[in-house]
């Protein structure tokens, strides 16, 4: 979560917006239409996945990047 608060802070607020709830709600549109959901139960298993899988994404990006940055010291 650091290296993506130090990248991109605008991120954290904009993704889920742009990304997340109106993806969300297309295909919850689409999927009561279709299947007769509730469009609501869709859009909140929707979002509780997306966030879960993108906390997932960052946790495996930390623990990578605390490896790579393990470098071995030089003595002069």
């Amino acid at each position: 979560m650091k290296l993506r608060n130090a990248m991109v802070p605008a991120t954290i607020f904009w993704e889920p917006i742009s990304l997340c709830f109106t993806l969300g709600l297309m295909n919850a549109w689409a999927v009561s239409y279709m299947l007769d959901l509730s469009p609501m139960s869709y859009l909140l298993v929707h979002t509780l996945l997306w966030f879960l899988l993108d906390y997932t994404l960052i946790k495996v990006l930390e623990v990578s990047l605390k490896s790579f940055n393990t470098l071995p010291e030089h003595k002069v």
